[in-house]
């Protein structure tokens, strides 16, 4: 499992628990005011209602969300727990964002980022872009 992909599928199968944990709570919060009819439909929220039906429903949607979200779409979360993991070497935890080598200096490993990290000069402009001053 090369490039961390082991840190994915653990936040993957993470969303997969709580969807599977809280998704059925979520549906026994939506049926339980049909098993209970009385006093959850009043056109006032009472103390009750919001105590029996709103606390619960929040405090079971929120999970399967946020499951949902690490289950389908948790690249952006993946990527800033890993921000201070990818560009460093693997073994030895050299930085190597801008290291054009084939193998880490430090320790010698394999670089699987080489090339992928382009180095940036103060004022914006990138490593291989030419830096000329004009006469006129």
């Amino acid at each position: 499992m090369n490039d961390h992909s082991w840190f994915r599928l653990l936040v993957r199968l993470f969303g997969l628990y709580l969807l599977l944990a809280y998704a059925p709570e979520l549906v026994m919060q939506f049926l339980r005011p049909l098993a209970f009819p009385e006093g959850y439909y009043t056109s006032m929220p009472t103390p009750q209602f919001i105590v029996f039906f709103v606390m619960p429903l929040v405090a079971s949607v929120l999970p399967v969300v946020f499951g949902a979200y690490l289950f389908f779409r948790g690249n952006k979360l993946i990527r800033w727990c890993m921000r201070d993991i990818i560009g460093h070497c693997p073994t030895c935890g050299y930085d190597l964002r801008g290291n054009m080598q084939a193998n880490c200096p430090e320790c010698g490993c394999e670089n699987p980022y080489r090339g992928k990290f382009a180095v940036s000069k103060p004022g914006g402009l990138s490593a291989d872009a030419s830096n000329t001053v004009s006469s006129g």
